[in-house]
C-alpha cells in the first residue's frame, strides 16, 4: 500500500508521515522546502515541487493508492488550487481515497441553519480567508465522486497522546453521530449505507482535543485511511 502525502513537512504531516513509515507503508510525500524534506524518514519517496503544479501532483499520485493532505492555506489560494488539481489528478489515475485535514470552522453552525461556523458567531476570528479556502476544498471534494474525509479539529496541542476524545462525524445523508476514542480503543470510521455517491463518513468534528496529538491522531487517520 502506498500513500500519496501532501503536507508532509508540516506539523501535522509530519507526524503521519514518519508514523505512515513506521506502519509498513510506502510514502511519496510532495515537498516544497527541501531543508525541511532532510527531517523526513530516508524511506520515504521525496518529490520536490509544489501542490500548485499539475505535474508535481501527477507525479506524487500517479503510483499511489490512497492520499492524504495537510496542506494549509499559507495565507494564499494554494489549499483550493491544490485541492482541485489533486481531485482531477486522482480522478486521471483511479484513486478513490483521500483523507484531508479540514478546521472546525467548515463545520455546520449550530445557530444559523445552512452556515459554516466561521460565518456566524461562534467564530471568534477577524479574519475568515484561511476558513474561506477550507471551505473551498471541501466544496471541490463534495462535488467529486471520491471517497473522502475531512477531520475538523478545533485545536492540536503539543503532548503526548493520553486520555479520550470525544468526536461526531457527519455521514453522506448529513446526520451526525457521536462516537469516542480512548487509549484503549480503536476508531472505526464506518461506511454510510444510505443514498449518496460516497458511501464513506464525510467530515469529521473532533469535539475534545485536549489529549489529542501524535498516535490519537494517527489512529483516526489510519482508520479513515484503511477501513473497508
Amino acid at each position: 500500500m502506498k500513500i500519496a502525502v501532501f503536507g508532509a513537512t508540516g506539523r501535522v504531516g509530519s507526524i503521519v508521515t514518519n508514523l505512515c513509515v513506521k506502519e509498513g507503508y510506502k510514502v511519496n510525500a510532495l515537498v516544497r522546502d527541501k531543508e525541511k524534506a532532510e527531517n523526513l524518514p530516508p524511506e520515504v519517496h521525496i518529490i520536490h515541487g509544489q501542490p500548485t503544479e499539475a505535474r508535481d501532483v501527477e507525479k506524487t499520485i500517479k503510483d499511489g493508492d490512497i492520499v492524504f493532505s495537510a496542506l494549509n492555506t499559507d495565507k494564499t489560494y494554494t489549499l483550493s488550487t491544490a485541492t482541485s488539481l489533486i481531485i482531477q489528478t486522482m480522478l486521471s489515475y483511479g484513486v478513490n481515497r483521500i483523507i484531508t485535514i479540514g478546521t472546525a470552522g467548515i463545520l455546520n453552525s449550530q445557530y444559523v441553519k445552512g452556515k459554516y461556523r466561521f460565518q456566524s458567531k461562534e467564530s471568534k476570528r477577524r479574519s475568515t480567508f484561511a476558513a474561506e479556502e477550507h471551505a473551498k476544498a471541501y466544496q471541490l471534494l463534495n462535488k467529486s465522486t471520491l471517497d473522502w474525509v475531512i477531520l475538523c479539529p478545533t485545536f492540536l496541542p503539543d503532548g503526548a497522546s493520553e486520555g479520550t476524545v470525544r468526536y461526531e462525524r457527519e455521514s453522506s445523508s448529513g446526520q451526525w453521530q457521536k462516537d469516542y476514542c480512548n487509549r484503549h480503543s480503536s476508531i472505526c470510521i464506518q461506511r454510510d449505507q444510505g443514498k449518496g455517491i460516497s458511501p464513506y463518513t464525510r467530515r469529521i468534528k473532533l469535539l475534545n482535543l485536549k489529549q489529542l496529538y501524535k498516535r490519537r491522531l494517527f489512529r483516526l487517520v489510519r482508520k479513515c485511511l484503511f477501513s473497508l
